[in-house]
């Protein structure tokens, strides 16, 4: 669909297309949103879907990992196991109409990280950047902006998105750099 500059998308339109994106149909195709770095692919974003066991197999113990990693990141603290990261993907990722998180993936799928969106509101044609981590440090340098720039732009193209804005905490100077 392409849509004029000022079109606001209803929130039915929007949980349409996040359920699309998630796959809660069987017969949903998957959407992969190519990344790229200085004009060469590099990898996809992959969103996490209700098939995730099959289309993301093994991603529950990375969401895991990578989120014990970086406990600087979040604003709760809790024990991290396989278990919750499954109950949190399944209730407020999936079941979230207004959310979508997409697992980084380079082309010999390696799983690097995440990054969403939250709140996406079509009236107000705003959304927030949301859950990103860098799972894998060594892999694929500068895949992170470049997955940043991704979501943007299919944000902005596919939803209409105008405002999308992030949080950071005051602490945390790496991410404040990154997102500079």
């Amino acid at each position: 669909m392409i849509y004029e500059e000022q079109y606001k998308m209803t929130q039915r339109e929007i949980e349409k297309i996040l359920n699309e994106y998630k796959r809660s149909k069987k017969e949903d195709l998957l959407y992969l949103l190519p990344i790229y770095q200085k004009h060469n692919l590099a990898g996809y974003l992959h969103p996490i879907t209700y098939d995730y066991k099959i289309s993301l197999p093994g991603i529950i113990g990375k969401l895991s990992t990578w989120r014990r990693n970086t406990p600087f990141a979040w604003n709760s603290v809790f024990e991290i196991t396989d278990e919750r990261t499954e109950l949190w993907v399944e209730k407020y990722v999936l079941k979230n109409e207004n959310r979508i998180i997409f697992v980084i993936q380079d082309l010999e799928n390696h799983y690097l990280g995440q990054i969403g969106l939250a709140g996406i509101n079509g009236e107000q044609r705003s959304a927030e950047i949301d859950a990103v981590v860098r799972g894998e440090k060594n892999l694929r340098p500068g895949i992170m902006g470049a997955s940043l720039n991704t979501i943007i732009a299919w944000g902005k193209k596919k939803l209409c998105l105008e405002n999308i804005s992030l949080d950071v905490f005051d602490d945390n100077t790496h991410a404040i750099d990154f997102y500079k």
